[in-house]
This record gives C-alpha cells, structure tokens and sequence, in this order.
C-alpha cells in the first residue's frame, strides 16, 4: 500500500521488487517504441521497477556522490527525474520528483493549469494525453560544469540517453509501452515548470502506458 506524508509518496523497496525471468537477447529484439496506450492504471510496483532501473542508488560514495544503475562520467548524475502522473493506481493526478537516495515521490506544488500547459508542450499530443506517466529529465546545468566546464552538455545528453535506454527495456520487460519524445516547445515547457532553461533544463522526455 502506498503512503502519503507530507506529499511524500512511498514506493515498493527496490529490495522487496520481484525477479523478473528474462531472455536477454529477446529483451533487446522486441525493444520498440510504443505509442498507443490503455486505459489501465500503472501499478505502483511497476513504478517503483521503472524508477529504480533508470535512476536507482546502489551505493552512496564517501564523496557523497551516488553510484547508480546507469552510468554517469564521475558519477555526477546531473539528471533530476520529473513525472507528471495521470493514471497510476491510488496516486493524485499531477507532477511529481523522483529522489533516488530515499526511493521515494515527493509531490510538487504545481497548479493543474500549469501542469496542462506543460503537457501542451509536446507536439506528439495524442499519444502524451493517453500516457499514464510522461518521465521528464531535468539538467543540472551548474553543477555540471563546475566539474567539466562546457564539456558538460556532451555529458548531459549521453546520461540521458544511457537513462532513457534503461527506460525503455525495463519497460519491455514489464510489458508497458515506452516512447521517447523528442519534440516539443522548450520555452514553454520551461516556463510551466519554472525552470530557467539555462541552469535547469528539460533535456528528455518519455512516454509510458499500458499496452
């Protein structure tokens, strides 16, 4: 059963998540993008499954800097997972933020408003309105380049890309439907979420739904 504290939602312990027999090589033919979704809710199960396999702490370094399930130069990990969720089991409409470290959803405070025009944003509207979730990433441009310099948007991208790869399969293996979107109004998306678009930006989307 899910909690709710403090806009805190409680996700399956990624330790209590089930083995999920897999063929490997079958994983990684049948991988494809879905675009065309059901109407059946997301499981917090299979949430806790995507968020662990995309952005899941194995290990917290002496530096403090996190070791994960995807790779990152330096361990950096500048990407912050945002989800606007519209159809998961017992969880509110609305946008949420991923803390890897506790495992755990905080709830943002975003007006309904807002959140509908950040949805307008995607060009790919029908197949974001049938989503159940919308996964959003948001660069920490600052940090990383207190690292690597301007080196630091090549890294960004490749973290992105290693994130919505793992998205993708896990999704496979739990047979959901993933898309990544590409495409979509940055300004405006920016301007719903209240990002600065310079420091903080979305730098990758997806879809995921029921199939």
């Amino acid at each position: 059963m899910s909690e709710m504290n403090a806009a805190i939602l409680r996700l399956p312990e990624p330790d209590l998540l089930p083995d999920k027999e897999i063929n490997f090589l079958e994983l990684i033919e049948l991988r494809a993008s879905r675009r065309q979704y059901t109407t059946e809710p997301l499981s917090l199960q299979e949430l806790s499954y995507l968020l662990w396999c995309t952005q899941g702490v194995k290990m917290i370094a002496e530096s403090g800097r996190t070791l994960r399930n995807v790779p990152s130069a330096a361990a950096l990990h500048p990407l912050t997972t945002l989800l606007y969720l519209s159809n998961a089991e017992d969880v509110p409409r609305g946008f949420y933020q991923f803390l890897p470290v506790e495992h755990v959803l905080k709830k943002l405070d975003v007006a309904e408003e807002l959140a509908q025009d950040a949805l307008a944003a995607f060009e790919q509207q029908a197949m974001v309105q049938q989503s159940a979730a919308m996964f959003l990433w948001v660069a920490d441009i600052l940090s990383g380049i207190r690292t690597y310099g301007r080196k630091v948007y090549e890294y960004i991208y490749l973290d992105a890309g290693h994130i919505g790869q793992n998205l993708y399969l896990t999704a496979q293996a739990l047979g959901l439907g993933a898309c990544a979107v590409g495409r979509f109004d940055e300004a405006a998306l920016h301007q719903a979420l209240t990002l600065d678009g310079e420091e903080k930006k979305i730098v990758h989307a997806a879809c995921i739904g029921k199939i």
